[in-house]
């Protein structure tokens, strides 16, 4: 018989009352015995609303399979002319053969490639054979819900995700190959360092050992971390790499090298990879295996890839390997838009496309949807003196506008006091709304002075740079419960889960983890478990029987059962005023989880495409706060109005020592990315007056990619605190 979840919560409520009334009876403890009693009602309310949930998601996916079998002829007809433009329609109705799509900003790139899969569909392709490459899990169930939605079910068959989600797929299948069980696990950036840094320890003592003394000014495990990255995701030397990431630490290069083989050979030996060894791993797999190439190749007829501007030179080449069996590679970017050279994006890829795959055919989207045609010829001025570019100019679809703004403050704080000021008139005088304005900057310290002076005058805000809250010491300590169950080699997450025990130190946790090491590849639950509680020590004990409790479950139920656990830690751990935004993070790990059956596909999206949090101010609601972003942050996004902060020369671009030309054209992308973030207002400010920590230069210019633009596509003007900005 099913029982609401309603009435469940409201007999839960009335047996709480009950119980509450006879404890009052024995007044000694009876609110303490009250709130756990309370507490454990709570779980198993909590339990049956989300066990109704997966019966609904269950009953969901059946109704989609059923929906799945119809055809061609009863799906949805779709106008393609009269939805698309001409630039559009042509990728849409491109037949076989590569294509590349020069996607300009806002010129609809999602809605072609939406059409484009729909059309695939319509036109008799089966959607399992559809592969469409992503940079993130949510851009790829967009895409895909949209063609759903679109076209018909058939859609939600299409293989899609990230690169990285691909690779870890393709190597759960295959990594034997290369001595890797099914079940590895991903290690993020904590973990990596975590590993790297007992790697760098171990081998600092055996150098004490011989030489008599630890080498001074070694790199730490964070740079060695960034060392390692930058290296393989540019296909850089070590020595390279530290010659950019710490040009003091040259004279290491060897040991460094060193490190990075013993790290490497340390993460096998857990049954680990890093996030960078995903797509590593994948290449050499292909590469060295052509019967796995084959089989990887075969299963898809046509290969779709967003954001390609963005891809380093390992998913170029995976990219060219599964495109072994045919040519029918369509990927799509915007060259003018490679910001992430950082992370080892290569902005040559997406240039050097139609050269890779001869004959491919190139489809320009210029018509803009976003912004006005003032601010579309200021971005379009800016990417005129690029080096290296494909050729397109931007034409706004809207009419009207204002010439973009340029101001000068005295100070840094003048310049946050007088965009303050007028975001404070423009939504009090003239009623705009504080969502539909942005403040863009650089990097996340020039935001700082700003949200002090937004906290004064109470404007409220939110900041987006990227605080991943799944690095937090509470969501990190149960998640490695889940990591261990699910892979007993992973000596990283097993060290943090024995740190938590009462009278285990490190000594203790090591000798078990060498224990646990030795039993692992058995793969024998129960020996693993008795060579986890064989420290003997009373606190180890409870966490063996929660193991064993939580293996073969569902994930929400396994976190149910750690967080049970966890929460006197939580008590005991941290002050007050810090347990509620723990708990609401765990409680939000809770509800993610809900979601997925296993627990391998759930660590495998935690690991790959983690949500995020972001710092806020004020008592802001959803739907009224101003955004403050870092201009890598609001990549995608859009808004009315439009702020960009110190735009100085020495800031934008950078006046570091050693920064290459390279480095100063991806700077010169950032500059066109934010200006084109904006729909009708766009306002620059520098302060004229700066020393540069950094540097120790004193900087007054205006930046040179704004001196560069023609003086009538802009207005110039002088600010104080309380200069207002004139109506457009």
């Amino acid at each position: 018989m099913y029982i609401s979840p309603r009435i469940i919560s409201y007999l839960l409520v009335f047996m709480a009352l009950l119980l509450f009334l006879k404890l009052l009876r024995d007044r000694k403890g009876a609110v303490e015995r009250f709130y756990k009693a309370f507490r454990q009602l709570y779980w198993r309310w909590k339990n049956s609303l989300l066990n109704c949930r997966r019966a609904a998601a269950k009953t969901s996916r059946e109704e989609s399979m059923q929906l799945a079998t119809v055809t061609s002829e009863t799906a949805q007809k779709i106008d393609f002319s009269s939805e698309l433009n001409q630039a559009q329609l042509e990728a849409v109705l491109h037949d076989k053969g590569p294509m590349l799509i020069v996607a300009g900003a806002g010129s609809g790139k999602t809605r072609t490639l939406v059409y484009r899969v729909a059309k695939l569909v319509h036109s008799g392709v089966p959607s399992e054979r559809i592969l469409l490459l992503t940079f993130t899990r949510k851009a790829s169930q967009e895409m895909i819900g949209r063609a759903t939605k679109l076209l018909d079910s058939r859609c939600g068959n299409i293989a899609g995700g990230t690169f990285h989600s691909f690779a870890a797929k393709q190597l759960r299948q295959y990594g034997s190959i290369l001595g890797f069980a099914d079940n590895f696990t991903i290690y993020d950036r904590a973990d990596t360092e975590t590993l790297i840094g007992k790697e760098r320890e171990s081998l600092l003592k055996e150098i004490e050992g011989v030489a008599g003394a630890k080498p001074k000014n070694f790199p730490s495990r964070t740079l060695l971390a960034s060392i390692f990255s930058r290296a393989v995701n540019r296909d850089e030397t070590i020595s390279h790499a530290l010659e950019q990431e710490a040009p003091g630490a040259c004279k290491y290069a060897m040991e460094v090298s060193y490190l990075q083989e013993r790290y490497t050979k340390s993460k096998l030996e857990k049954n680990a990879m890093d996030y960078d060894d995903l797509l590593v791993f994948l290449l050499a797999l292909m590469k060295d295996n052509p019967a796995v190439q084959q089989n990887i190749a075969k299963k898809f007829d046509h290969i779709l890839v967003d954001e390609y501007q963005d891809t380093n030179h390992i998913q170029a080449k995976i990219l060219r390997l599964l495109a072994c069996t045919h040519t029918n590679v369509v990927v799509v970017g915007d060259d003018s838009q490679s910001i992430y050279g950082f992370r080892g994006a290569r902005h040559k890829n997406i240039l050097e496309f139609a050269r890779v795959f001869k004959g491919a055919k190139i489809v320009k989207l210029e018509e803009n949807y976003r912004s006005c045609q003032p601010i579309l010829s200021m971005s379009n001025a800016v990417m005129l003196k690029a080096k290296e570019k494909i050729e397109k100019k931007l034409i706004a679809i809207r009419k009207g506008g204002r010439l973009p703004e340029v101001y000068s403050t005295d100070s840094e704080f003048d310049q946050a006091q007088f965009i303050a000021n007028n975001i404070q008139i423009m939504a009090k005088q003239y009623g705009v709304p504080l969502k539909d304005i942005a403040v863009l900057f650089r990097y996340g310290y020039m935001a700082d002075v700003m949200e002090i002076v937004l906290s004064k005058i109470k404007i409220p805000y939110r900041k987006y740079g990227g605080v991943r809250f799944l690095e937090c010491q509470h969501v990190k300590d149960i998640l490695s419960f889940l990591r261990f169950a699910g892979n007993p080699l992973d000596a990283v997450s097993l060290k943090r889960i024995l740190m938590m025990a009462e009278g285990v130190g490190a000594k203790t946790a090591e000798n078990t983890i060498k224990a646990v090491t030795a039993v692992a590849r058995k793969n024998s639950k129960q020996e693993i478990l008795t060579a986890v509680k064989s420290s003997g020590k009373p606190g180890v004990a409870k966490i063996t029987e929660l193991l064993a409790e939580i293996d073969g479950k569902t994930p929400v139920d396994a976190l149910n059962e750690v967080y049970k656990f966890y929460d006197p830690i939580l008590e005991k751990d941290f002050e007050e005023n810090d347990r509620k935004w723990r708990r609401d993070h765990l409680e939000q790990i809770l509800d993610i989880a809900s979601v997925y059956p296993t627990l391998d596909a759930f660590l495998i999206d935690v690991a790959l495409d983690p949500p995020s949090e972001e710092n806020h101010s004020g008592d802001s609601t959803p739907n009224d706060y101003l955004t403050l972003s870092t201009i890598h942050s609001a990549k995608g996004l859009e808004w009315p109005c439009v702020f960009i902060i110190w735009m100085l020369d020495g800031k934008m671009p950078s006046a570091r020592a050693g920064i290459t030309t390279a480095e100063i054209e991806e700077e010169r992308r950032l500059f066109y990315v934010a200006t084109t973030r904006a729909k009708d207002s766009l306002f620059m400010t520098y302060p004229s007056g700066v020393m540069d920590r950094f540097s120790g230069q004193f900087l007054s210019e205006v930046s040179p990619f704004i001196r560069e633009i023609p003086g009538s596509l802009l207005r110039f003007g002088e600010a104080l605190p309380d200069t207002v900005i004139p109506r457009g």
